[in-house]
């Protein structure tokens, strides 16, 4: 099991302020500001013609006079796609990158089942079975399935989301939880996201080792997606000139999120739960 039972407990606090524009409608702990038949009392208006007779409160019509009917906030459904990235590129680095990434993923799967809501999870790997689950009722054999996948693959977020597994129907929000790298490059990446039509939230997992590694002498270079090896005499220019194009790779994902008014979250692979939930949820609010 991923979480222990404090972990399990912090993350059954934490609620959703859902920022997608829903397209299904069913009962689930999301209220519409829509006025329709549900499961919590909102108003009262007064009966027209075409009404349907059982929703006249005749407790009120004994004491006022008037022939009203009772109103209910409508309840929503809101659909996830879940990106998962399981790929060799998180496999990287001295930090166990793979079990953050799962744990986060997890957690969302969680807090949005308990919500109510319906999740697809799509793995970043070369096999790719995505999973959906719906409900309060199916977090456990979320979570569970989350745990189970194996790491590995050369595909990388970019290649996941642009269809090649085979036209992905797309939820009304999609989160991705990986490392955020496309073998292709930030231009790339970039042109792919702007073709999704979905709320989206990156949550970007990182060793602090990737900005600032310890190299010297001659290295091999080693491409861990494309297997591909190239010898590499390193230097502190070297150095610098690596460090300046991975920051502004990340930082021009972070400008492209804000530009589209969507979530962007760096979380660092060893920190603990509780550190992660409170640069995700600060006031115990999660914004998807």
């Amino acid at each position: 099991m991923l979480f222990t039972e404090a972990e399990l407990s912090l993350l059954s606090s934490l609620r959703l302020f859902p920022r997608a524009r829903v397209r299904r409608r069913v009962l689930s702990d999301f209220r519409s500001k829509d006025q329709g038949e549900g499961l919590e009392f909102a108003d009262y208006r007064q009966y027209m013609s075409g009404d349907d007779i059982r929703r006249l409160d005749w407790h009120q019509y004994q004491k006022h006079g008037q022939l009203v009917v009772r109103q209910y906030e409508q309840h929503e459904s809101v659909s996830f796609d879940l990106i998962v990235d399981v790929s060799d590129s998180v496999l990287c680095g001295s930090l166990n990158r793979i079990q953050c990434i799962k744990k986060i993923s997890a957690a969302y799967g969680f807090v949005l089942l308990r919500h109510g809501c319906k999740v697809t999870v799509w793995p970043v790997a070369d096999e790719v079975v995505p999973r959906t689950f719906f409900g309060p009722t199916h977090w456990l054999e979320c979570v569970n399935h989350i745990e189970r996948m194996p790491g590995g693959g050369r595909r990388d977020v970019a290649e996941s989301l642009a269809g090649g597994d085979g036209h992905r129907k797309q939820a009304d929000s999609l989160i991705i939880v990986s490392d955020m790298i496309c073998s292709q490059g930030y231009d790339h990446l970039e042109s792919v996201l702007a073709q999704l039509r979905q709320t989206q939230v990156y949550i970007r997992v990182y060793d602090p080792t990737d900005a600032d590694p310890d190299w010297s002498g001659d290295l091999t270079l080693v491409d861990s997606e494309l297997q591909a090896e190239q010898p590499l005499v390193v230097d502190r220019r070297v150095i610098e000139a690596y460090q300046r194009a991975y920051n502004q790779y990340y930082q021009s994902l972070r400008q492209y999120a804000q530009r589209r008014d969507y979530a962007y979250h760096d979380i660092r692979a060893d920190w603990d739960l509780d550190r992660q939930i409170h640069e995700l949820a600060p006031d115990a609010w999660i914004r998807i």
